[in-house]
């Protein structure tokens, strides 16, 4: 209780203040956290999807000079790790793929699809099915 004529606050109701503005602080230290992990998602797939549509401009420059060279554009998930301007580097966050074949056996016909995994800063890993961005394009030799 109080006595009467006292202004002021209590010890408890000091704490109590204090425990409502930690509770509040940490509240905004855990939204400000989520938006930096959001922030960083966003700009990976952002990094992902232009590595991948320059794989394809690179296809389409190739196409127009030499269409039947294509095919060597080719590359496999096992060891293509790339960094955020798509040269490459062993230590880089991105993982490049880019397949190429014919549709319906038709050599003038070409299907390339470019895909680009991120690699997850927790476990280190690729994970295409989770955390990827795909880009396709078919290209045509008739004239």
């Amino acid at each position: 209780g109080r006595m009467c004529g006292k202004t002021g606050m209590t010890l408890l109701e000091t704490l109590l203040a204090l425990l409502i503005l930690a509770t509040g602080i940490a509240g905004a230290a855990a939204l400000i956290s989520a938006g930096v992990k959001v922030s960083d998602r966003a700009r990976w797939h952002y990094q992902a999807m232009n590595i991948a549509k320059n794989r394809l401009e690179f296809a389409r420059y190739v196409a127009e000079n030499s269409f039947g060279t294509l095919s060597q554009l080719a590359e496999s998930a096992s060891d293509n790790y790339v960094d955020e301007t798509g040269e490459a580097n062993p230590d880089g966050r991105f993982l490049r793929t880019t397949t190429v074949s014919s549709v319906g056996g038709d050599a003038n016909l070409v299907d390339l699809v470019a895909t680009v995994a991120i690699k997850d800063p927790y476990t280190q890993t690729f994970d295409a099915a989770k955390e990827s961005e795909t880009m396709r394009c078919m290209f045509t030799n008739y004239r």
